[in-house]
């Protein structure tokens, strides 16, 4: 992963970021567990 850095070095703010550009090797999604909406709470109240 490489981090943006200001001209002295200092490392920017994530929101100056480009983590569309960013590459992290060696992480790859994994889907832990697929509920239906219905079991979440903010959709129980609908």
């Amino acid at each position: 992963m490489q981090i943006l850095r200001d001209g002295n070095g200092v490392p920017l703010p994530a929101s100056q970021q480009d983590f569309s550009q960013v590459q992290i090797n060696g992480f790859e999604p994994q889907i832990e567990l697929i509920r239906p909406a219905s079991e979440l709470g903010v959709f129980r109240a609908i």
